[in-house]
């Protein structure tokens, strides 16, 4: 700095002398004046960027704010954000500081906040803080040290499962506390955690008692309800794949059987050139699916976890089938599902056809990407270019649901007419603060390093902070296609979870929670990659030929 208040005042004499030789009357005295104040412009307005610590020329802290936003509407955190990577990674971390004191402050022990109420809710059973469960891991990651102490104090002596008297969701109980206290227990080695997951385990094993398992579970009386849609059927096995290798109990281990042995059924009922339905039934001992084709809620973690536990289990040969049937099925989705107009990218439904795009869908940019990257991935040259290809495109469409909506948030669905997006409709211009398009543009940053993916979420944390802060924490929207939202008064556990988790972890080191050793669930707990549960895997194909669905294997 003071380098440049020398090369500044050698400018302006430089300036003077050249004037005094060829003074002109008041004209080079005004100009001596404006030359002196752009100089001057430059040291202290901060015309010139600022290099982070990677050597990427980025902004400078007086240029933050939104083209559309004046000062005055910014909230007071977002005053303490510097231009670096380092200080944005910061005021997301003081984003979950408001969030979390805010739920301790004001729902302590209850299931999530209601931010506008000032109160604690009850979505979860009301006794077991699904808050905590699902917040501690975040915590954790940002060494939040306090308070994360106080939320392992709460598990270790308050949590009890039993205490819940009303039915709940299985594929829920699982993403969100089977997997947040596992995650806790790989992060950290901890048994208070292994403890309170074998006591979910043992509850959550009753809902395993066909082949395709049931949707709902009263957790005091462990007995399990209902038939479950592709996504809550298909969406178990990371966390039981991991708790199988934590535990000692072997009725506990057999719960990985269970839940892998449901994707292996639906696997084996499909066709060569059939994309899974949302719908999944049982009859006659066989596994059939009907309904809706999409990418969305009902469907889209079916997908995102035949991936996941291909990379979970070390990429291991013997498990091959889990990235073969998903390089299989996403072949057919951009042939069938993907459209492309104007370089406006989007995944559609079929069966029946609808020219729309959920901000669920948004999840599936950083499957492709874990795909392309796997290792000893079987893709095609030609393949890997067409799932990047489409990974960013999707993310730009996602990205776009905010930067087009008049207040910055996205809606929960966009339409598109005539190939172009407008809008929602009437019924789905709500934000639950979902995670999806920040989390599929945390994975293109980590697998690009493009500098506009961090300004994209940069982007978005800025309208979070503008338009859902409250003075007791963050809320949902009901309205947000409009200048003037309106807020509605809830804060889902997810969004302590996954949304500000992807926000933090895109401005940090790839060394935090790197992508080799780590792999997320749905709720965005991170998982260790464990290469003993690639060589200890469940085959495709059933040890008996006498399996109804085998005449429809499907071909790997």
């Amino acid at each position: 700095m003071a380098s440049l208040a020398k090369h500044a005042a050698r400018g302006v004499r430089s300036i003077r002398v050249r004037l005094e030789r060829h003074r002109k009357g008041a004209f080079a005295k005004w100009a001596l004046v404006l030359a002196a104040l752009m100089i001057l412009g430059v040291l202290f307005l901060g015309i010139a960027p600022w290099v982070n610590h990677n050597g990427m020329a980025i902004k400078s802290q007086w240029h933050l704010q939104d083209r559309n936003q004046s000062s005055a509407q910014v909230p007071s955190s977002s005053t303490l954000v510097q231009g670096s990577a380092d200080d944005r990674a910061e005021a997301v971390r003081q984003m979950m500081t408001h969030a979390w004191d805010s739920y301790v402050k004001y729902a302590w022990g209850a299931d999530e906040l209601a931010p506008l109420a000032k109160r604690g809710r009850s979505t979860f059973g009301g006794c077991t803080a699904v808050t905590v469960l699902d917040a501690i891991d975040t915590l954790y990651i940002m060494g939040l040290n306090d308070r994360y102490e106080k939320a392992k104090s709460w598990i270790q002596n308050s949590l009890d499962f039993g205490c819940v008297t009303t039915p709940m969701s299985h594929f829920e109980t699982t993403i969100r506390s089977l997997g947040g206290l596992m995650s806790m227990y790989h992060l950290t080695e901890d048994k208070v955690y292994l403890n309170q997951v074998e006591k979910l385990g043992s509850k959550l094993l009753t809902c395993f008692d066909s082949v395709l398992p049931k949707r709902t579970i009263d957790l005091g009386q462990s007995s399990c309800t209902q038939n479950g849609n592709l996504a809550e059927i298909g969406t178990l096995q990371l966390e039981w794949r991991a708790l199988s290798a934590a535990t000692e109990n072997p009725t506990l281990k057999e719960g990985r059987k269970k839940a892998e042995s449901a994707v292996l059924a639906i696997l084996r009922s499909l066709r060569n050139d059939e994309i899974p339905a949302k719908s999944p039934y049982e009859h006659d001992g066989r596994v059939n699916l009907h309904g809706e084709m999409t990418m969305a809620g009902d469907a889209d973690s079916f997908f995102e976890y035949l991936i996941k536990s291909y990379i979970q289990g070390g990429s291991s040969k013997q498990e091959e089938h889990y990235r073969v049937a998903f390089d299989r099925i996403m072949r057919l989705v951009i042939e069938r599902m993907v459209v492309n107009t104007g370089g406006m990218y989007r995944v559609i439904h079929l069966n029946p056809h609808s020219d729309r795009m959920d901000h669920l869908t948004c999840f599936l940019p950083g499957s492709l990407m874990l795909s392309v990257h796997a290792a000893g991935t079987s893709l095609s040259e030609q393949d890997k270019k067409d799932f990047l290809r489409v990974a960013e495109g999707l993310t730009e469409t996602c990205y776009k649901m905010y930067s087009l909506s008049p207040s910055g948030l996205a809606p929960e669905v966009i339409e598109f007419q005539n190939d172009q997006m407008t809008g929602p409709d009437r019924h789905t211009r709500y934000n639950l603060l979902r995670p999806e398009a920040v989390e599929a543009i945390f994975y293109m940053w980590r697998f690009t390093h493009n500098p506009k993916y961090r300004e994209w979420n940069w982007k978005i944390f800025e309208a979070i902070e503008r338009e859902a802060k409250t003075e007791a924490g963050y809320t949902c929207m009901e309205d947000v296609w409009t200048k003037k939202p309106r807020r509605k008064d809830e804060m889902s556990s997810f969004f302590l979870a996954e949304t500000i988790k992807y926000l933090y972890l895109t401005f940090t080191n790839d060394s935090v929670i790197p992508l080799d050793q780590w792999v997320f669930n749905t709720e965005a707990h991170p998982l260790r990659v464990d290469a003993k549960l690639g060589n200890s895997a469940i085959p495709l194909m059933p040890s008996s030929s006498s399996n109804p669905a085998s005449g429809q294997q499907l071909k790997l």
